[in-house]
Parts: C-alpha cells; sequence; structure tokens
C-alpha cells in the first residue's frame, strides 16, 4: 500500500460526522475540508504549478494553512513553510534555496512577499491568503479559488518528496530538510501510536505550524479524523478559552509556552479539566517550569519528545509515568526516554563504531521516518549518515534501561585544555541559582586552554548575583574544569528561535570575530 498524505485525507473525508475543524474563521468538517484541498489544488495548477514544484507557505495558523499542507502535494509539488519570525532576507534566502515558484501569505507579510517578487526570477506567483483585499500586484487566493475546478489527486506517494521544513539556523544557515510521503505519514503514526492519540481527541495548534511539531499535530488529526482548533498565534488568554470551549484533550507546547500557560493570570479560572495529554520538546525543560506544571495540571499526563525535523519530527519519548517527582521513576525524569516504535538507535563514536552504555557518543537513529537528505546540500546529506545511520549531532547516553540522557550538541561541546566540557551540564547548574533567569554556556577563545567556558547570563527582574558568584555557584557543584571562567550579563532575553532554542552562534560571533580578523591579518 502506498503511503500518501492524500490518501490520508481522503480516509478522513469518509468518516461522517459534525464540523470537527474550526479556527477564528469558522469551521468544517472532514469532507470539506478535502473538498477545499482539491480545490485549491485546481487553483495551484492554474497558476501553472507542476509536479516538483516547491509552493512556499508565510503565514499565521489557519484552516486554509492546514489545507494547504494538504493542496500543495495534493496538485504535486512540495510544500515550504516559511517561519514567519524571520527577516525579510532569510525569507529570500529560503524562498531563493527552494526556487521556489508560488508564494503564498498573510496580508502581514505583503512587504516581504514583495521584497521577494523584486528580487527572484524564480518566484512567479505571490497569492494573499483570507478574505482581505490583496495589495497590488498580489494575486487573491479566494479569488482564485472562485474560478478554479477541483483536480484529481496528482498522485505523489512513498519516496516523492512531499515537504521541506527549513532548519532553525542556530548553527548557522538554515538548511532544506526533506520529507518524504512515507517519511511523513511514518512519523506522524509513530508519534499518534505513542501519544495514544484517537477519533475522540479534540487536538490544538497553539504553536506556530510552519515547525514540524505543529505540523505533525495537524497532520495527526486529519490521520485519525480527530477533532482540530488551530490558533492563529499563541495567547495565554485565548489559549484557555480555547481549551475550555472546545473541550480540548491534546495539545503540543514548547517550555517557554507551557510556562507562560501555566503562569497567566487567568490560568485560576480557566477549566482546563478536559486537557489529558501535552506533549512538550524542541528545548530543555527546567526542572522548576515542569514541577510547577505538574502541581497545576495534576489531571494531564506528560509526554517529553526528543527528535529534529531531519528524525521526521520524533525519536524518543519519556511517558507520563517517568515525569514523577522522586522514587525510582523520578529518577528517569532527566532523561529522554526510550526510542519510540519503529526507531532504532545508537550511541556511535566518530568512527561509527558503537559505545557501550553509559559512554558518550553521538545520537544516531534508524527508521522510515528519516529525511534523505537535505535539499541542494549533496556534501552535508553524505556527512549525514554514517552506513545507514543518521547522525543527529546530538551527544548522548543509554542507561542500562535503554533511557537517552542528552548531554548536549555534538557542536556545542567546549574543548577546554583537552577536557571536553557539555554546555548543557553546566547549563543545569545555572538554572539552579535563584537569580538567574535565562543562560547559555559557551566556548571562546582562550590562548592558553584552546577554549574556555563562558557563560551569558539573564537575571530574574530585581535578583542580584555577580559573575564570582555565579562562578563559585558552580564550582561547590561541579568540577572546576566545567565550570565557567567568565560571565556576561544582559538585560535582555537571549536570542531565540521560535521554539525556544538560543541562538548561541549569535552569542558566540563576537567573541570569535576579533580571532578570524586576527587569522585574515596573517
Amino acid at each position: 500500500m502506498p503511503y500518501s498524505l492524500s490518501d490520508q485525507l481522503m480516509r478522513a473525508a469518509r468518516q461522517p460526522g459534525p464540523a470537527r475543524v474550526h479556527d477564528h474563521s469558522g469551521s468544517a468538517d472532514w469532507q470539506g475540508i478535502a473538498q477545499r484541498v482539491a480545490l485549491m489544488a485546481g487553483a495551484l495548477r492554474d497558476l501553472g504549478v507542476k509536479p516538483g514544484d516547491r509552493v512556499a507557505l508565510l503565514g499565521h495558523n489557519s484552516i486554509d494553512y492546514l489545507c494547504l499542507y494538504f493542496a500543495i502535494p495534493w496538485a504535486g509539488a512540495i510544500g515550504v513553510p516559511i517561519n514567519t519570525r524571520l527577516s525579510t532576507a532569510e525569507v529570500i534566502e529560503q524562498l531563493e534555496d527552494s526556487q521556489s515558484s508560488v508564494l503564498l501569505v498573510d496580508a502581514d507579510f505583503a512587504a516581504v512577499a514583495q521584497a521577494a517578487c523584486e528580487r527572484l526570477p524564480s518566484l512567479r506567483h505571490s497569492v494573499c491568503l483570507g478574505r482581505t483585499t490583496p495589495p497590488p500586484g498580489t494575486s487573491s487566493l479566494e479569488q482564485l479559488l472562485a474560478q478554479a475546478t477541483p483536480v484529481a489527486d496528482a498522485g505523489r506517494c512513498d519516496d516523492d518528496v512531499a515537504i521541506l521544513f527549513y532548519t532553525g539556523g542556530t548553527t548557522g544557515r538554515s538548511k532544506g530538510v526533506i520529507l518524504t510521503h512515507r517519511g511523513v505519514v511514518v512519523g506522524t503514526l509513530q508519534w499518534a501510536y505513542t501519544v495514544g492519540v484517537g477519533a475522540s481527541d479534540t487536538l490544538l495548534i497553539a504553536i506556530p505550524m510552519f515547525h514540524i511539531a505543529a505540523g505533525m499535530n495537524a497532520i495527526a488529526a486529519v490521520m485519525m479524523a480527530a477533532g482540530l482548533v488551530i490558533q492563529p498565534r499563541f495567547d495565554p488568554a485565548a489559549t484557555l478559552e480555547l481549551i475550555a470551549r472546545h473541550r480540548i484533550t491534546k495539545t503540543a507546547l514548547v517550555p517557554t509556552v507551557l510556562e507562560m500557560l501555566i503562569t497567566s493570570p487567568h490560568f485560576a479560572q480557566a477549566d482546563v479539566s478536559s486537557l489529558t495529554r501535552i506533549t512538550y520538546g524542541g528545548a530543555p525543560m527546567p526542572t522548576r517550569i515542569l514541577e510547577l506544571a505538574l502541581a497545576r495540571l495534576p489531571h494531564t499526563r506528560f509526554y517529553q519528545i526528543y527528535g529534529q525535523t531531519e528524525s521526521g519530527g520524533v525519536a524518543t519519548c519519556l511517558l507520563p509515568e517517568f515525569h514523577a517527582v522522586g522514587g525510582e521513576a523520578g529518577r528517569k525524569r532527566r532523561t529522554a526516554g526510550r526510542p519510540v516504535v519503529g526507531m532504532d538507535l545508537r550511541i556511535l563514536d566518530a568512527e561509527g563504531r558503537e559505545l557501550p552504555q553509559g559512554e558518550v557518543g553521538e545520537i544516531c537513529l534508524r527508521g522510515l521516518a528519516l529525511t534523505p537528505g537535505y535539499w541542494n546540500r549533496s556534501e552535508q546529506t553524505a556527512a549525514l549518515y554514517t552506513d545507514g545511520w543518521l547522525r543527529t549531532g546530538d551527544a548522548g547516553f543509554l542507561d542500562t534501561d535503554g533511557f537517552l540522557t542528552i548531554v548536549d550538541r555534538v557542536k556545542d561541546m567546549i574543548i577546554s585544555g583537552g577536557e571536553n566540557v557539555f554546555a548543557a551540564e553546566v547549563e543545569g547548574v545555572l538554572y539552579q541559582h535563584p537569580a538567574v533567569a535565562q543562560c547559555a554556556v559557551i566556548g571562546i577563545p582562550s590562548e592558553r586552554w584552546g577554549e574556555e567556558v563562558h557563560a551569558v547570563v539573564l537575571l530574574h527582574t530585581g535578583a542580584s548575583a555577580g559573575a564570582e558568584d555565579l562562578m563559585a555557584f558552580c564550582r561547590e557543584r561541579i568540577g572546576a574544569f566545567k565550570c565557567p571562567r567568565s560571565v556576561s550579563f544582559r538585560n535582555e532575553p537571549l536570542p531565540m528561535t521560535s521554539l525556544g532554542k538560543i541562538r548561541k552562534n549569535e552569542l558566540r560571533a563576537p567573541f570569535w570575530a576579533s580571532r578570524a580578523e586576527l587569522q585574515d591579518n596573517t
């Protein structure tokens, strides 16, 4: 049986029932969604979209965004969701890299679309989403749909490319991660099976749909013919109201969003009794946030998801029973759980040899949901795999029960005086200090040690702590070679990606710029 996103949508459309999909503009049943998808595909064909063409999306969450997830491959094309928080230059870079021929864009980003059309000959059409009057030079999707007719599915499936998700760029220029029809379907099934999502659920999408985490939740709702509520942008008060009104049973959040939700002044009066499951991931979960969430949502089961775009979204899961405070189960809480069904995981060294339990190496994966590589990046694609094992770039180890502990990004490891220092371990200690609101540990140049450990810190409002205080705090808890030798303080939040990951490349750049200039002048 072929794996096809279109087949999954048609299966949902055959399930009778009331309107199960809602956003700020209205509601629809799954049959109505399928009909709109076929009509949208017809409109794309009218624009000259051919099988294999790339069609980009730049907009906020909506029912139409969901439909386009399916309409683009229905037309035989490849979807390219673009991060709405990128600069104009970064958007243009991704459109150019993907050679997208059509850009579907919210009115909020009309200026970005205009700049892209002026710059890129390959971008033939800019289409405005929503029901507002489109800016000059931009087509309206509603106008195109009024003139279009539904078309038959193009029949793309299995190893055909379904979508390109561009990486967040925390380590440099973003890359287009290829996901196939088979990869998307299998990865979503792995996630749904692990979390237990079914037709009786109602899922809430509150994080941006240009990310694979939200995309997987939305696609899972289609595959299970479940209920789905789509929030344009996260807002704690609005999210709590949607949970109560639609009796939401499941949502996916990143740690920063979860904290905003449970510390909202509206939380105490909100009815969240229907919310039985929350998946989280995308960034490390500080202990204080998780413990607060467990206390304020005692009826909710938490699932920690570890994965990356290259893995198809999910690789391991820490199940609810291991989120306990204390006891044998509680000792697993600092792990990322065990591999999901159908995912094989090993810890390999730089030469591709498997390492024994407890020894830190690179987390490597094998399974049907994995990416076949990066778009137009043959060298980086070749380096992504070793003997069929995908190298995640994350460092970690397995315990005797097969639970994975993630130590750090391999690229974030600091080599100081020949010793390996994992930034995440040091950050975990700094976060125990009551004055620390945010921190990032990076390696900076050192004539003596090659690199030395440096901490970038944002303190809580009204709190005080000096560099010596924090360094002494660390020395009491970890080996001296791991401790920061210097600390810089910021008065504003650290630069973050849209999924709450700190952009360490931006923090490193000023420290290494002088070294690069020196090398250039020698």
